[in-house]
């Protein structure tokens, strides 16, 4: 059905791509200065989606964040499994993201993984490396 207003005109619609500008976050010292835009803003973004449980905190809807709390206290190899969908579904809600592909899924001692993977996104391609220790 196409969108009409109350003089049976169709209504024409166009999409908007939003500034992507944000503060810039320093996550090892806590603090936040200056400003970031584009592909800086989305690995920033990035880091935030998948360091955010999703669901546990109201204040974000919920389609953001990762569920990580899926993967706690699973053995290495069925979180090296899930780890790959959980991630993906947790980044394509991220409108500049076009892709997450690639995995590479490496054991850090007996309670972490090391996750690489690839994100295409409107800005180009570029690879993003995660630690995850699945045992709390």
């Amino acid at each position: 059905m196409t969108p009409k207003n109350y003089d049976g005109e169709i209504l024409e619609f166009k999409e908007v791509t939003y500034p992507s500008k944000t503060y810039k976050m320093d996550f090892e010292k806590g603090t936040i200065s200056g400003f970031i835009d584009n592909l800086n803003a989305l690995k920033q973004s990035i880091y935030k989606i998948i360091s955010t449980i999703r669901f546990k905190h109201i204040i974000y809807s919920r389609d953001y964040g990762f569920e990580m709390d899926r993967v706690f206290n699973k053995t290495l190899f069925e979180a090296r499994g899930i780890l790959p969908s959980l991630i993906s579904d947790a980044l394509m809600v991220e409108n500049r993201i076009i892709s997450v592909e690639d995995f590479v899924i490496e054991s850090i001692g007996k309670t972490g993984l090391k996750v690489t993977f690839k994100v295409g996104s409107v800005y180009g391609d570029f690879e993003v490396e995660r630690e995850f220790d699945i045992y709390v």
